[in-house]
């Protein structure tokens, strides 16, 4: 007790001064309220919902349902999650963030058992998506948008990342079907990869999305090959046609 410093600054309170006019237990009283109090809301919650934010831009459908958007911010910001369901006792996390959010709304999806969210800006007239809505979510259905990537800093960064990994896989092979592009990047880069994967919503259309995105790497038709494929050019705006289909690997 004796090396403890509160104990030390109230010995004075036994000579006989009133506990009202000792600064000591001002000074006591808010190490009380701070003792185990959780961090700040907005500054444990705030990058939270802003991935969220930008995952729910990039779905093709308009919305992601509570468990993949879940998945999604465990992978980016594991430390961040663990915070805030430690913060609400382990349930309801993820609900309590995005409600406290107004660029996010939860909405009723027809077949989707478990509660959705998307962008406000995207929220359906009545809080609910219907069939026919589902169907022709206008623009996002096509293919991912990218603008969540080019247009913040920390996405930016995701998509220089993802394709100087893809132009070094690239750099050692005439072409890569895509599938295989996926599998070495899986195996060189994986943390890389999953975060692009995960910054697109995990949509399908993430990898040419992002691949086209960088003007060195070049979608090419290959004779026999069932899939889109793609190599690596050092000189983009001089490629001759006739190379897109020769040669495979250069292993």
């Amino acid at each position: 007790p004796g090396a403890n410093p509160a104990v030390l600054i109230l010995r004075p309170l036994k000579a006989g001064r009133a506990p009202g006019a000792n600064p000591a237990v001002r000074m006591l009283r808010p190490l009380k309220a701070q003792s185990g109090a959780p961090p700040s809301a907005d500054r444990s919650t705030a990058p939270l919902a802003t991935a969220a934010a930008r995952v729910l831009a990039a779905a093709p459908e308009a919305y992601l349902e509570g468990s993949r958007l879940s998945e999604q911010l465990k992978f980016e910001l594991p430390q961040f999650v663990e915070q805030a369901k430690a913060a609400a006792g382990g349930k309801g996390w993820l609900k309590k963030i995005l409600e406290a959010d107004a660029r996010i709304s939860s909405v009723k999806v027809p077949g989707r058992n478990e509660p959705c969210y998307c962008l406000a800006e995207r929220l359906p007239a009545g809080g609910a998506f219907s069939d026919e809505t589902r169907a022709a979510p206008g623009r996002h259905a096509s293919a991912p948008s990218t603008e969540v990537l080019t247009d913040t800093e920390e996405g930016s960064q995701i998509l220089r990342d993802f394709t100087q990994a893809a132009m070094e896989v690239l750099s050692e092979f005439d072409y890569l079907e895509g599938s295989r592009l996926v599998q070495a990047l899986q195996t060189r880069h994986p943390e890389v990869l999953q975060r692009a994967k995960a910054s697109l919503g995990g949509s399908k259309g993430w990898l040419k999305a992002l691949l086209t995105l960088e003007p060195r790497i070049e979608a090419v038709e290959v004779p026999d090959r069932n899939e889109p494929c793609y190599r690596f050019s050092d000189n983009p705006d001089g490629l001759a046609s006739d190379e897109s289909g020769a040669g495979g690997c250069r292993t």
